[in-house]
């Protein structure tokens, strides 16, 4: 989704089609976010072509997505136009690294932006970003 799109006309996942059950690694980090350390911790999981798989509680309170519309979609078409190469780098980062970082702006469910600041790490093909934001003008 590009800048110019309103965020109301994302399309839902297939139907019929249900996430999968999460990793015991995904587990980890969905558990370690939600703690009493990581409770401000906003964890998406992406494949490696962004397509989110699961999103936390605290995603949806940030930025108003629900998981039902953001599951299946890539996280990039939320991003602006003007951080998109930004996925590229971070990707290329995971893969010399291991473990990534990746700032951008995503636009809010109800419109604007927020500046995210995620960590990466990857597991099986999978990506687990650690979050924060924060409304961005």
């Amino acid at each position: 989704m590009s800048a110019g799109v309103d965020p109301k006309a994302v399309r839902s996942p297939r139907r019929g089609v249900g996430p999968r059950p999460l990793s015991l690694h995904e587990r980890k980090m969905m558990s370690r976010a939600s703690g009493p350390d990581g409770g401000g911790t906003a964890v998406v999981i992406v494949d490696r072509r962004w397509t989110v798989t699961h999103v936390s509680p605290r995603f949806t309170e940030l930025l108003g997505w629900p998981p039902e519309l953001v599951s299946g979609r890539s996280l990039a078409d939320l991003a602006h136009l003007d951080d998109q190469g930004g996925f590229q780098a971070a990707l290329h980062e995971l893969d010399l690294l291991g473990f990534a970082s990746l700032d951008c702006r995503l636009r809010h469910h109800t419109g604007g932006w927020w500046r995210l600041a995620a960590t990466m790490t990857g597991h099986q093909q999978l990506m687990t970003l650690l979050c924060d934001g924060q409304p961005q003008d």
